[in-house]
């Protein structure tokens, strides 16, 4: 098996079992379920997304990664405010996304027009403080690292 194949399972894995470390409590006459899903929720909470982030809420969902703006945004939207409030006290993980660039490896700038991984690495750290900051939830996720030619 190679390392990035590896990787892949590795990730999956992580995905699966997660949710089922945390179950969330059954409500009266409610069957508690043994998987979860972890859901990428990049769609706004507002409008047509609204109705998507309150399906989060229902049986069956165990994480939602929050992708307000291609990472945290800058301002604090009171649509993602709600419906992360609404998924936590539902019983969902929240995880808020947070570009890592594949730090630098793959050519891509910062913000800021920097491609080197120091500069990836301190955006990343300004991110996950601001994602915290504006949005609270309970944690971030990011992409996996970019593999080099000879684990592809």
């Amino acid at each position: 098996m190679s390392r990035w194949h590896g990787r892949v399972v590795a990730a999956a894995l992580v995905l699966a079992v997660a949710p089922l470390a945390t179950p969330r409590p059954a409500a009266a006459g409610e069957h508690h379920i043994g998987q979860r899903l972890a859901v990428p929720a990049y769609f706004y909470p507002g409008g047509d997304g609204a109705a998507l982030w309150r399906r989060l809420t229902g049986p069956g969902t165990g994480i939602a990664v929050a992708n307000p703006f291609s990472g945290p945004g800058k301002t604090r939207d009171p649509n993602y405010g709600a419906a992360i409030a609404a998924a936590k006290a539902a019983g969902v993980t929240v995880l808020g996304y947070v570009p890592t660039g594949y730090l630098g490896t793959t050519g891509r700038a910062t913000r800021l027009g920097d491609t080197a991984p120091a500069a990836w690495s301190a955006q990343v750290q300004q991110d996950i403080e601001t994602w915290y900051r504006l949005h609270g939830g309970d944690g971030c996720a990011t992409p996996p690292p970019a593999l080099s030619t000879s684990e592809r």
